[in-house]
């Protein structure tokens, strides 16, 4: 399988054509397209944040609450004031590993 990366530019019908040349006349290929917008500034496509948030519907997953009115903002926390600027980087010594014991033996299969 090869890649092969090309760039085209759509009508003003939308349709995005392209011609590939791959050297091998009279047969098939499987192809594969994977289309990403190319943006001007490099930015997101227009209208992706407002497609995409709350898009994740499972259950399990859990996110901040931070669209619901009164909810705590991203300063607000249960460390206390300083904590972080007082302890990123305060680690003294040397980081050692503790002994992990005998691996478990098991049938083989």
């Amino acid at each position: 399988m090869r890649a092969i990366q090309a760039s085209g530019r759509t009508g003003p019908d939308g349709v995005l054509h392209l011609s590939i040349p791959v050297g091998t006349p009279d047969a098939e290929f499987e192809v594969v397209v994977h289309l990403q917008q190319r943006m001007a500034d490099g930015g997101w496509p227009p209208g992706y944040f407002e497609e995409t948030a709350g898009s994740i519907t499972d259950e399990t997953f859990f996110g901040p609450d931070q669209c619901e009115p009164g909810a705590p903002d991203a300063t607000d926390s249960d460390w206390p004031p300083g904590f972080f600027e007082e302890t990123a980087g305060a680690w003294q010594g040397e980081l050692e590993r503790a002994p992990q014991g005998e691996y478990e033996k098991r049938e083989e299969l």
